[in-house]
């Protein structure tokens, strides 16, 4: 087991259910296998519908430098690990879009129960066991720059802002393609043309407010009503202008860094193959929504043939979905209402997986949990990761559930952010988390939305409440209770 006195490194909690995440775990097996030495060993726990994963901190940063040592530096390496990349993703859309209600149902028993099993045994291993890499990757590319630009003496305060600078992605995220996409469409003035291409662009982007909790088709009136937002042609022409802008000036301030602090070509070589994991690992999201996607698609499947509740069967594993699918096999109500309140899965990279829930699963889950603070505090220091001067009124959201809750300018504060906080972070004037870090998703949206963001600081949920006026300044890395 992890020990949980050692230094830990925590991803969430975040809203999420059992299943989605499942694939994960024969994934990070996979991974293991192709890029050693892989991910340490993990421990997941979802409690009421929140999850969270948590590894030794040590062990997965020497992990990390490795990994991205040998097989994001290396040249032959890292262009065949993301041309398999390529070909997974051509293949899982395609197979993707086979995967009907229709054809689903028109199914024998046995053919579906197949069809269930490769599906998962290629998301699960092909698709996680390359999909993992650049996210380890990551950890390890930011500890080999940090590592170079310490070498040259550089201020603590300068190095933030030049980590910072030096990672920032030089492709477009999923949600910035998908607005430019959606931008574009404002030029055309034919109105059936405008509505054929309104209709194509939903069937390409249904997926994108998904997350690991739930998922939802969006319908064409969430995008038409977007689009009618954009109040001429020529916002929508300036927006474009400033995305490619920004993509632009992130290029040239990397160059311009690396010549006025002589970094030289090794660490401008580290800095761009972390920039594009960072890219690499955003990109990957919006195939993990639409997987999630297909994964309801299953799911109520099986609940109308075995008549087994829908909302239930998020609280399967794999094994117990094909269980169900090849047997018949149901998990008892009794079992699935413990592992609502308490499940925790356990990944080691030598032993099975183990899946534990109820007053077990408790007891490993108290042993991890952070001790809480005092509210008296009222500065907190965390790592910057857009920089910036704010000062504002916190609004503390835990689930972008309560987007609805903020109001523009307001300090968004929460454990960490995931894509289906994008609602939220559209309001923010400044994002504060408990943890993350410079390839967290709070950092690569607070970037592309040009807002300041702290990450890290561990206790921003527990000592700050909603109302309270805070200084951020994410030049310093502080929080401070004014």
């Amino acid at each position: 087991m992890i020990n949980p006195k050692r230094k830990l490194w925590r991803w969430g909690p975040i809203d999420g259910r059992p299943i989605y995440p499942d694939p994960w775990y024969e994934g990070l097996s996979a991974n293991r296998a192709l890029f050693s030495p892989g991910w340490p060993l993990s421990l997941i726990s979802y409690v009421s519908d929140r999850f969270t994963y948590l590894t030794d901190h040590s062990d997965l940063y020497s992990h990390a430098e490795k990994v991205f040592t040998r097989f994001i530096l290396h040249d032959v390496a890292f262009r065949k690990s993301y041309q398999v990349w390529q070909s997974i993703v051509k293949n899982f859309v395609s197979l993707n879009s086979r995967l009907q209600p229709s054809y689903l149902r028109s199914l024998t028993n046995q053919k579906l129960y197949s069809t269930v099993y490769n599906w998962y045994n290629f998301y699960s291993r092909r698709f996680w066991g390359v999909g993992l890499l650049p996210e380890i990757a990551s950890f390890g590319g930011e500890l080999l720059l940090k590592k170079g630009i310490e070498r040259k003496l550089v201020r603590q305060q300068d190095e933030v802002a030049i980590i910072e600078k030096l990672s920032a992605p030089e492709q477009l995220s999923f949600y910035q393609q998908e607005e430019c996409d959606l931008w574009r469409l404002r030029a055309i003035k034919d109105k059936r043309l405008l509505a054929r291409k309104l209709i194509e662009h939903q069937q390409r982007y249904y997926w994108l407010l998904n997350s690991y909790h739930n998922t939802r088709v969006l319908p064409l009136s969430y995008f038409k009503k977007r689009l009618l937002g954009l109040s001429r042609q020529e916002e929508a022409r300036r927006k474009l202008r400033s995305v490619a802008g920004s993509i632009r000036s992130s290029r040239l301030a990397k160059e311009g860094l690396v010549k006025k602090l002589s970094l030289g070509k090794t660490t401008l070589k580290i800095a761009r193959r972390l920039a594009f994991c960072i890219w690499w690992q955003d990109s990957r999201k919006s195939y993990i929504f639409q997987a999630n996607h297909v994964i309801d698609v299953i799911l109520r499947e099986l609940s109308r043939r075995y008549k087994v509740n829908f909302g239930d069967l998020h609280y399967y594993t794999f094994r117990d979905v094909i269980q169900l699918a090849q047997n018949k096999i149901k998990v008892s109500v009794s079992e699935i209402t413990q592992r609502k309140r308490y499940f925790v899965v356990i990944w080691d990279p030598k032993k099975p997986t183990r899946y534990v829930f109820g007053d077990k699963a408790r007891i490993i889950f108290d042993k991890y949990q952070v001790k809480t603070r005092s509210a008296k505090e009222i500065e907190l220091r965390g790592q910057v990761v857009s920089s910036g001067l704010v000062v504002g009124r916190v609004s503390i959201i835990l689930s972008p559930k309560e987007a609805g809750k903020m109001k523009s300018g307001d300090i968004l504060v929460t454990t960490m952010t995931s894509p289906d906080f994008i609602v939220a972070m559209r309001k923010a004037a400044a994002v504060v988390t408990d943890v993350g870090g410079i390839t967290s998703h709070a950092a690569i949206v607070s970037r592309e939305l040009g807002i300041p963001c702290v990450v890290g600081t561990e206790i921003a949920t527990q000592v700050l409440r909603t109302g309270d006026r805070v200084r951020v300044d994410a030049i310093k890395g502080l929080v401070t209770k004014l």
